[in-house]
């Protein structure tokens, strides 16, 4: 290997010039980021659309209206599952019968005692005081194929930036050459080839860290950058980069891809079990910690997390299952209005239970 080629591979320059690298590093980072807030963007959409039933007033003003005096039900809860779907989990402090979700905290976990949690902020207000895990709700999320996206995503914009850096360095710099004499005698060849292989080794170092650099000069090779022109990728590459992020993160979710890249084979199904496996974990999440912290041990109380405004966007598309859950004899009519969250009707022809459409046991003639 030549000493020019030693330098090239050792300064990772190539027939590309530094910006054709940084562009695909900012395609890279931006194709990931949008796919992230794709699938996600989804996620927190649907959650919007699920209503908490629970006959405890004053937790369902803060679940379904306003937790705060700042924020109404859906943006607290988009907030609220996006830190806990990026960020693994997600503080809500109580401050005055209101809720307010943490920017950052600190948790100190113990294994016989409640856990303390201190260096609380609420945007730019810090708190000063710490509370115990029975005064807030933490909601954990742990997605270990999710996590990887996301470490991937966070190198990608460490060496996006490390990119824009050296470039910008490279451009501004100062290079002071200081040019050697006697070094083309043929015995001590090998002697400077060495020499120069360490010498230029740390000139690569110096180029990449130091905006002013003195660098030797000699007349026994050139060091030269080749570029070439950069035409970009096309519009299909990029989509067809931007789906394998999107499938990263919706597997990751526990969503079929499909629903994001425009297939509709099947949609319906795939819906169901974007509910099934994506949304409701979550919801289970939410419901599971606060059931634990705000009713305790009064298990007369209850809080449901009802997914049926993901399935259905009117009853009027309930009417034909409503039919068969009521005429097989499963459920009364009024069992049926709690389940679609109406009120009871006083009336006992609504608490029967009724078999329709000849539903008999067999052998009665009747």
């Amino acid at each position: 290997m030549s000493l020019k080629d030693y330098f090239l591979r050792v300064m990772g320059f190539s027939k590309t010039e530094g910006y054709e690298i940084l562009i695909e590093k900012f395609e890279e980072v931006h194709l990931q980021e949008s796919a992230l807030n794709t699938v996600l963007g989804r996620v927190k959409a649907s959650a919007e659309l699920v209503q908490f039933r629970t006959d405890d007033e004053d937790l369902n003003y803060l679940l379904n209206v306003s937790p705060n005096q700042n924020q109404n039900a859906s943006s607290f809860r988009a907030k609220l599952i996006d830190k806990m779907v990026r960020e693994g989990e997600v503080l809500v402090v109580q401050i005055n019968d209101q809720w307010h979700i943490a920017d950052s905290f600190y948790c100190v976990e113990k294994a016989l005692v409640p856990n303390v949690y201190r260096d609380i902020t609420l945007g730019d207000y810090s708190l000063s005081d710490t509370f115990v895990s029975s005064q807030v709700y933490h909601f954990k999320y742990y997605n270990q194929r999710l996590n990887k996206f996301l470490s991937q995503l966070n190198n990608s914009y460490s060496d996006l930036f490390s990119r824009l850096i050296e470039i910008q360095m490279r451009q501004s710099q100062i290079r002071v050459y200081a040019k050697f004499n006697n070094v083309n005698d043929p015995a001590k060849h090998d002697e400077y080839e060495n020499k120069y292989k360490k010498m230029l080794e740390s000139l690569s170092k110096a180029l990449r860290k130091n905006s002013v650099v003195v660098s030797p000069r000699s007349d026994a090779y050139d060091v030269e950058e080749s570029t070439d022109k950069y035409l970009g990728r096309s519009v299909t590459e990029l989509q067809a980069a931007e789906n394998i992020y999107i499938g990263k993160v919706a597997n990751a979710l526990q969503m079929s891809p499909l629903l994001f890249t425009g297939d509709l084979a099947d949609i319906e199904q795939h819906e169901r079990n974007a509910i099934k496996y994506g949304i409701r974990p979550l919801m289970n999440i939410i419901v599971n910690e606060i059931c634990m912290k705000w009713f305790g041990h009064e298990y007369e109380h209850d809080l449901v997390a009802d997914t049926t405004p993901l399935t259905y966007n009117n009853i009027f598309e309930m009417a034909k299952d409503i039919e068969k859950l009521v005429g097989s004899g499963t459920v009364t009519p009024n069992e049926m209005r709690l389940e679609i969250g109406k009120e009871a009707v006083d009336d006992e022809r609504l608490d029967d239970y009724y078999l329709t459409k000849n539903i008999a046991k067999l052998g009665q003639e009747e």
